[in-house]
């Protein structure tokens, strides 16, 4: 009688394998990953959400979401010379430092597996950022979202110019950043969406144009020739869709808004200040470039000529032509 055939993992599909791995949280399949080259090849579930923040000195804590399983916080927290590891009810101590062990763990990461990517920075700490520049600039991160909390220039650029984000989200505490050296980035450029909120921004509007949705808190300045310059982009390009432009101080020499773009609708809001809005028509379409001027930002966006209230005046520009419309009641 012949002795029936050994199987190990090793000769199972990889389809079989990695729909095991699906059901496995995120310590597991790490500590499996490590033990060999063939389980290090195998493609994890992917990782719908992957966020770090690090709130002390002495503790990063990473929030992981993987495809079909509930989002899982593992903390790596300084226990004297050693790090111990918690997540759920679980402990682990390992004997090497905190940093040196979730960077440990964050190179064995699967880069090409994540979706969402995000950081919340330390306002102090310098070893972090390093450490995650020197891996990214050998590992690129090319993903759909990018969030990062930080205090300045240089902690975007220890993550910016090594990923490939669709959109681009970055918040910090009331910190103004230049954004100089940012926005030379191909990173930036290649973006398509951006969000800045609570930092108030030093670079003028011109650097946003290529963007189809922006969403600026605070510019620190913003000028009524950058709101034409924004206006027109969006009269000759299809690229721009939803701009909400926020300001701490706004110019406006010689009333050049109502001089350009010709008399308003205005509304007083609660403050006491007079809101305006103009409606223009965008060549070859059909929808209409809506124009809001408010207390603190200033909102372009495409619109469907129906939304566009009963008599308001509608601005048509044709080259060697200037005329109006009423829209009918």
């Amino acid at each position: 009688m012949s002795t029936p055939a050994k199987y190990g993992l090793e000769q199972m599909p990889d389809t079989v394998l990695e729909k095991i791995l699906g059901y496995s949280d995120w310590p597991a399949i790490q500590s499996l990953r490590k033990t060999c080259h063939f389980f290090y090849s195998l493609n994890p579930p992917k990782i719908r959400d992957f966020r770090i923040q690090m709130p002390t000195f002495e503790s990063i804590q990473i929030t992981i979401g993987l495809e079909g399983h509930p989002p899982r916080v593992i903390h790596y927290n300084k226990n004297g010379n050693n790090c111990e590891i918690v997540w759920n009810s679980r402990r682990r101590r390992v004997s090497e430092g905190f940093l040196e062990v979730f960077f440990m763990d964050f190179e064995g990461v699967r880069f090409s597996m994540i979706k969402n990517f995000g950081v919340w920075f330390h306002p102090e700490d310098v070893r972090f950022p390093e450490s995650m520049e020197k891996i990214l600039k050998l590992r690129p991160l090319k993903i759909e979202n990018l969030t990062l909390e930080v205090h300045d220039n240089l902690q975007i650029l220890s993550i910016l110019p090594y990923t490939s984000p669709t959109a681009i989200s970055i918040s910090g505490q009331e910190t103004y950043i230049n954004l100089d050296t940012v926005v030379n980035l191909n990173s930036w450029k290649n973006a398509k969406e951006i969000e800045i909120l609570w930092v108030t921004v030093g670079v003028p509007v011109e650097e946003f144009l290529h963007f189809s949705i922006v969403n600026v808190q605070k510019f620190g300045r913003l000028d009524a020739k950058e709101v034409v310059l924004v206006k027109e982009k969006f009269l000759t390009s299809p690229t721009p869709i939803h701009y909400n432009l926020g300001y701490n101080h706004f110019t406006d020499d010689n009333n050049l808004l109502d001089t350009v773009f010709g008399d308003p609708d205005t509304c007083e809001d609660d403050t006491g200040f007079m809101e305006k809005r103009w409606y223009f028509s965008i060549p070859n379409e059909e929808k209409v470039l809506e124009i809001e001027f408010c207390n603190e930002f200033v909102l372009f966006r495409r619109i469907e000529i129906e939304e566009v209230p009963e008599k308001r005046i509608l601005f048509h520009e044709i080259p060697g032509f200037f005329n109006i419309l009423i829209t009918s009641s």
